[in-house]
């Protein structure tokens, strides 16, 4: 994590590793834990020794930043012949445009051609804009006759959306001595409190509030952790649930620095409107670009032509208003900090868990009827939630407290990713019985890998 003058150094622990939370419900602070409780944890450079990682962690804890962190570091000293190549696994919904980033770049063919290694870095296989299941057989054809000898493989995913057969395909080619899944550690209690300094913030202040509120688990994740010390530097208090931190630091996201600058314009809280809706513009149709140029849009294009007309009820202000939604507005959201460039005259979110939450505040504001809901979250043969879609249902079950009660029934297992407050103890039994039902099935079909519990809290376990 960066956040101004301050740098977190992260670390990766062997899968399965349990993280001690001693430190007032922070993990154990790194000057013991290394030492004493994990000394399997390393950073990512330190594991250039194995040839192949499957990197996971929870959603906002800093894979892909520091994975792209590490194909820096790797590509600004390639020795001759060898070439390093990352690609962004949710880039694209065409599995056509997807294997000739990959298998037909100059890269690969050159290494595949050449005697030298090929780095190479696969992002975020749970955001895949395919199904995941589409991805993976991808990657397996692509990889199953190449020189392995001669390859480094990276590939990161969120730890409740791994694909096991990639993974046992992956091991059996690289070998036990050359492959390991590793899980990025949180931040710790010692990082939360430098990071607040960093910003201004007084941070035995800051931490105080955290741990009265109960909110380590948001500040240990550094995308969750930005968003709350900026609040607090702007309020001078902290909200004591994930929503409202989402909600009130996107808003902060969405304005100028200087505010007077925009008269005649949008307000934050209405450039947040706008943004919600190109979030579920593209998040439910499997687009991840926001075209702005002349031309003809590509399968992965949202044009300002289709994000804009009607008008959209921002209802997050002191009295809801109608909102008109033209192309000039949904450029305008475009321009804030929700938003990162995608090449010239493309935009898309900045991060994925931003467009997740604000699509699911779409949905929850009445974007759509609780048909059209249902009939885009869950999948027609499972009944359960699109896997795509996951985060965007626990989002919506933290503003929702309908969806939330429906979610029980049907899908039980996504409230374990979620921060279920709304539960009562009979809720969260539930929940749980679900999750034991699941782990016993999984263990049957793979009894090596770990089950990720998520928040679940109940008396009853």
């Amino acid at each position: 994590m960066k956040a101004g003058g301050f740098r977190a150094y992260r670390f990766w622990l062997p899968e399965g590793q349990e993280i001690p939370m001693l430190d007032s419900g922070f993990m154990t602070d790194r000057s013991d834990f290394l030492a004493a409780a994990t000394p399997d944890a390393k950073r990512l450079s330190e594991l250039a020794d194995i040839d192949c990682l499957v990197l996971i962690g929870e959603p906002g804890l800093g894979k892909t930043t520091e994975l792209k962190a590490e194909y820096r570091r790797v590509n600004a000293s390639l020795r001759e012949g060898d070439h390093a190549l990352l690609v962004e696994l949710g880039f694209t919904r065409v599995a056509s445009e997807l294997e000739e980033r990959i298998f037909g770049s100059e890269e690969f063919e050159e290494w595949r051609a050449g005697e030298g290694r090929l780095h190479l870095y696969l992002d975020s296989l749970d955001e895949a804009r395919m199904r995941l299941e589409t991805a993976a057989k991808l990657l397996i054809r692509g990889l199953e006759d190449a020189p392995h000898q001669r390859l480094v493989v990276r590939l990161s995913c969120r730890s409740a959306d791994r694909h096991q057969t990639l993974e046992n395909e992956l091991s059996g080619w690289f070998g036990s001595e050359r492959f390991e899944v590793r899980e990025l550690a949180p931040l710790t209690r010692s990082d939360v409190e430098a990071a607040a300094k960093a910003e201004e913030v007084d941070p035995e202040n800051f931490v105080g509030e955290i741990i009265a509120s109960e909110l380590q688990s948001l500040a240990m994740v550094p995308e969750s952790l930005k968003f709350l010390v900026g609040i607090h530097r702007e309020s001078g208090s902290i909200p004591t649930r994930r929503s409202d931190a989402f909600e009130q630091g996107l808003k902060l996201l969405c304005r100028e620095p200087d505010e007077d600058r925009r008269i005649g314009q949008t307000s934050p809280s209405s450039r947040m409107a706008v943004s919600a809706r190109v979030a579920a513009a593209t998040m439910l149709s499997g687009r991840s670009v926001i075209r702005t140029a002349p031309g003809t849009p590509g399968p992965d294009e949202a044009t300002l032509a289709e994000l804009a007309g009607g008008h959209e009820i921002d209802r997050h202000v002191g009295v809801e208003r109608n909102l008109d939604i033209d192309e000039a507005a949904v450029e305008d959201a475009l321009g804030t900090a929700i938003f990162a460039g995608a090449g010239a005259g493309r935009s898309r979110f900045a991060q994925t868990s931003h467009s997740e939450f604000l699509a699911a505040r779409w949905i929850a504001d009445g974007g759509l009827s609780a048909r059209q809901r249902d009939d885009l979250l869950f999948g027609a043969a499972t009944g359960r939630v699109v896997p795509q879609l996951r985060e965007v249902a626990v989002s919506l079950a933290e503003l929702s407290p309908e969806f939330e009660a429906m979610l029980l029934d049907r899908d039980p297992l996504v409230l374990l990713r979620s921060e279920p407050r709304g539960l009562d103890n009979g809720g969260r039994e539930r929940a749980v019985e679900a999750l034991m039902e699941g782990a016993r099935d999984q263990a049957r079909s793979s009894p090596t890998r770990p089950i990720h519990l998520g928040h679940a809290k109940s008396p009853a376990i």
